[in-house]
Parts: structure tokens; sequence; C-alpha cells
């Protein structure tokens, strides 16, 4: 967390994800308003050398979520015409490191046997 709240870049890669987020709420009468976006970030600003739960998932090579916090914004936003760029680049990349930890596991399963 700390990597990402001390660039400038990320941050704003992460605002534009939340935009994002937003957008996809809106399409289920969820309105978030934009204050919420700096609150996160004043607040992850807090936690220090905090890992994420799939970061820690990703280093334990644990099956990944990233179909309920990127996949359900590129799905909610599809069918209304609007990109969802940064969920959509996430969920792929995502997608495909988690493919690979079922892949390892299903090998090591196997081997196993």
């Amino acid at each position: 967390m700390k990597q990402i709240v001390e660039s400038e870049p990320l941050i704003n890669l992460a605002v534009d994800c939340m935009a994002e987020v937003q957008a996809a709420a809106f399409t289920r009468g969820i309105d978030l308003p934009r204050e919420l976006f700096d609150q996160a970030i004043v607040f992850s600003q807090g936690l220090g050398e905090f890992k994420s739960s799939m970061l820690q998932d990703l280093e334990a090579r644990k099956p990944l979520e990233y179909e309920a916090f990127n996949g359900i914004v590129v799905k909610l936003l599809r069918p209304t015409g609007k990109p969802a760029p940064i969920n959509q680049t996430f969920y792929a990349t995502l997608q495909c490191l988690d493919q690979g930890i079922r892949e390892e596991a299903s090998a090591n399963q196997h081997a196993s046997a």
C-alpha cells in the first residue's frame, strides 16, 4: 500500500479505478460520492507496509478474488457502453495470474497422488 500512496501516478491510477467502480455502482442505483475517493487515499496512507488480501493470496499461491473486485465492474459497465479500461486490465491480468496458480495447484495435486 505504501508504494501506491507514495506515487502520484499510482494514486491517479487508483482514483481512476475508483471512478470506474463509482460508475458501476451507479448502474445499480448506488451513489458513491467523490469524497470517498479522497477518504480512501487518506486511509490508505495510514496503512504503511500493509499488504492487501489479494496480494497475500498471490504470494501464498491461493486463488484470487479478481471477479468480485474487478470483474463485476467490467460486467456492470459493459451493457451501458461505458468503458472500464483500468478494471478490465486488472481483471485480465489477475485472471491470467489466477489461472497459473490453479494450474500449478492442479499439477502439484496430481504429482502427489
